[in-house]
């Protein structure tokens, strides 16, 4: 995942102004990342994800939103606990459930049009109603067929489905997309997580291989290109 910083990102700029909007988000924002086969010692533990990544994140940006077809492919028995809880809470912060038959008949027509589009430049076949890029498919197709705007994911395939909506021509052109490398910096502007937490969660998913050590910011330059950008 390559960590652009050439320009600000419109809709984290969006986001940084009202965090209170509603933030779709992909799979990978409940399940704690394991790169182990490229080199890392170990995997992330659910708890250490909940506790430095996804609570926080969720106390900053209260109205968060997972499409059905991203529930089902959330199979790792911590995380599925976790978010269960958070779609009927007893008390405390709620992860709204998108599903596609609480949609009008007419929002159903855009998203079935729009699910279409988005299909062809994946793996996700709708007359097969494969596993294969699912979650992501059904998530923006719902998105614009009600509205929604911002998108979070650290897929960069799902991610090109909207930054480059207009040359794919998958008709997400009104979409915003919020990459994870900004929830980590917004956790840190914030004070919500420790710093060393979030420098090594920086480490882990941009800055570990040899690769990405000689294309994406050190983390202290990433923190400064950051506050740059966003004058905070």
């Amino acid at each position: 995942m390559i960590v652009d910083l050439t320009a600000p990102n419109e809709g984290f700029c969006s986001i940084l102004k009202n965090p209170y909007q509603i933030v779709a988000v992909d799979a990978n924002f409940f399940l704690p990342p394991d790169r182990t086969r490229l080199g890392a010692r170990s995997e992330y533990s659910f708890d250490e994800f909940r506790r430095v990544w996804i609570e926080p994140l969720h106390i900053l940006l209260p109205n968060l939103a997972v499409h059905e077809a991203v529930r089902a492919e959330i199979v790792d028995a911590c995380a599925s606990e976790f978010v269960s809880r958070r779609i009927a809470p007893e008390e405390g912060l709620e992860i709204q459930l998108l599903c596609d038959s609480d949609l009008s008949p007419e929002e159903a027509a855009v998203r079935n049009t729009k699910e279409r589009l988005i299909a062809g430049f994946t793996k996700y076949e709708p007359a097969r109603d494969n596993k294969d890029d699912r979650g992501e498919v059904k998530t923006l197709a719902y998105m614009g067929a009600v509205g929604y705007t911002y998108f979070a994911s650290n897929d960069a395939n799902a991610l090109r489905l909207v930054e480059d909506a207009e040359r794919l021509g998958t008709s997400l052109d009104d979409l915003k997309t919020i990459r994870f490398f900004e929830g980590i910096y917004f956790l840190l502007k914030k004070g919500a997580t420790n710093r060393d937490d979030l420098h090594k969660l920086y480490r882990y998913l941009y800055h570990l291989t040899k690769n990405e050590k000689q294309t994406n910011p050190s983390w202290q330059d990433f923190c400064e290109r950051m506050d740059h950008l966003y004058h905070l």
